[in-house]
């Protein structure tokens, strides 16, 4: 290959890397407290939490998914993705500073398992997966010895509650997110580049994507893993109608009193 050839050949590659730049474009929600970016050429997200300047990334796609449309209204994004089929994701940053996101697609699209939002990365190595194994515990992030990989909801060796977060050393600044539709689901541990972190696995509803599927992002600047576990009680409470102390349970049936 000639010198001109060569020149031709890088010219055009760094006109074509240029022109991506140029037409990707990255659309932001965000409030007092949290920084939502979501770069429609790579259609991945990156959080900011404003309150601690700490920055989450999400890491790169496993299956190739392309942004084909992206809406905005106020604080909340609709995006078509096309991939292995049509695939509407809804990203929503509430009231409460959670970041909502929400997988559309038609009920009966043959499918396997889907892997998405991909899993944020774990800055260094002085952070902690909360593991909801059991009666839960802290993994260190740099871990190498103790047994990850997919974790199955509503199993006696599974995970004891739909969700899992990550907190740093000092336990203050993290993350948790929680799987609203924990049905046909799985979270998936995983290393990257070394440090463990944790995506959502919807699983096929009889080889079919079944129904929408939604998981639900807390962030945190304080509190630790103290602080993620509050925010589940709370959430989880909300959604029973059953009194869960003993002096609700008093007060709601005469019975109780008995014992």
């Amino acid at each position: 290959m000639n010198k001109k050839l060569q020149l031709a050949v890088f010219l055009f590659i760094i006109f074509f890397v240029f022109q991506k730049t140029i037409d990707a474009k990255v659309w932001i929600i965000s409030d007092s407290n949290l920084e939502v970016r979501f770069n429609d050429e790579t259609a991945l997200l990156s959080v900011t939490d404003k309150r601690c300047n700490k920055t989450w990334e999400q890491v790169e796609l496993i299956k190739k998914w392309t942004s084909a449309k992206t809406t905005q209204t106020k604080n909340l994004l609709t995006i078509s993705l096309s991939g292995e089929f049509p695939l509407e994701v809804i990203l929503k940053l509430t009231e409460s500073s959670a970041l909502e996101v929400e997988l559309i697609a038609d009920a009966k699209a043959p499918f396997e398992k889907l892997s998405f939002p991909p899993a944020f990365q774990t800055p260094d190595e002085n952070h902690y997966l909360l593991f909801t194994d059991g009666e839960g515990f802290l993994l260190k992030a740099d871990d190498t010895e103790y047994g990850i990989g997919r974790q199955i909801m509503h199993s006696m060796r599974g995970l004891s509650m739909p969700w899992m977060g990550i907190t740093d050393s000092k336990f203050e600044t993290g993350y948790m997110a929680i799987l609203d539709t924990p049905d046909d689901s799985e979270i998936w541990v995983k290393r990257y580049d070394g440090l463990i972190s944790f995506e959502p696995l919807w699983i096929s509803q009889k080889g079919k994507f079944g129904y929408d599927r939604k998981i639900t992002y807390h962030f945190f600047s304080e509190g630790g893993y103290v602080a993620q576990c509050k925010k589940y009680r709370e959430y989880i409470w909300s959604k029973n109608e059953v009194p869960f102390t003993l002096t609700e349970n008093k007060r709601a049936r005469l019975s109780v009193r008995s014992l």
